[in-house]
């Protein structure tokens, strides 16, 4: 079980991602009222499937779009992720909803819950061979627990830390315990960086995605001659 959260100072909606009946995962995120949330949902490859989103706490009201505001889903299939987007979240908008994939659906629904951890926004963009930082805020409560930077899915690949600052390959975790924040940085990055990757710090995770781009140069043709008098 995973579970991800937001920090929030007025409210809280959880976000609660339970996976396929062959995954049994449930994962809760807690975003701040009135904010946004973008999430992945992962899928083996299903190119003719239809990817929506759906309300209800049955899989008989999957028909039924939400009706919630600013509700969106996109779809990388070369990657195997459709992602859910949902902005100005409100109490009024709890309830179950449905990330569907034809007969495998990931759940959510909103609810109650305590912050553990959060990141300001979770949609990054780093330029190709450029850095790229995240900052991971976390409760109190969790100042002791162990802080990861993980990448998602299958690949295993994780940088750990309690206190102290950690460097592995091309990854660095700062850990600010004053402020209640640990600082992760990616250098040098690849295409092959980009993702989603995990911000936790013990029980408590939060979905990040990294996009590479590259800067395109373009010459214009012109030529400009100064006299100065």
């Amino acid at each position: 079980m995973k579970t991800y959260t937001v920090k929030d100072t007025v409210g809280h909606i959880s976000v609660v991602f339970a996976g396929s009946q062959s995954e049994k995962r449930v994962r809760n995120v807690t975003v701040l009222k009135g904010q946004s949330i973008t999430v992945p949902c992962f899928y083996h490859r299903c190119d003719a499937c239809t990817k929506q989103l759906c309300k209800g706490e049955k899989e008989a009201n999957c028909p039924v779009r939400s009706n919630v505001a600013s509700m969106s889903v996109s779809d990388d299939p070369v990657q195997g992720v459709f992602t859910v987007s949902m902005k100005d979240l409100q109490k009024k908008d709890s309830g179950m909803y449905m990330c569907v994939l034809t007969s495998s659906p990931p759940y959510l629904s909103l609810c109650s819950d305590t912050p553990g951890v959060s990141v300001k926004d979770n949609m990054m963009e780093a330029e190709l061979g450029h850095s790229v930082t995240v900052h991971c805020f976390y409760s109190y409560s969790y100042r002791g627990r162990e802080k990861k930077w993980c990448r998602s899915r299958k690949d295993s690949f994780c940088v750990t830390t309690w206190y102290k600052d950690t460097s592995q390959q091309t990854v660095t975790l700062k850990v600010d315990s004053t402020l209640e924040v640990f600082s992760v940085t990616m250098r040098d990055l690849p295409q092959k960086d980009r993702g989603w990757y995990w911000c936790s710090v013990g029980d408590r995770h939060f979905p990040v995605h990294i996009s590479v781009t590259q800067k395109r140069h373009i010459c214009l043709n012109y030529i400009w001659k100064f006299e100065i008098s």
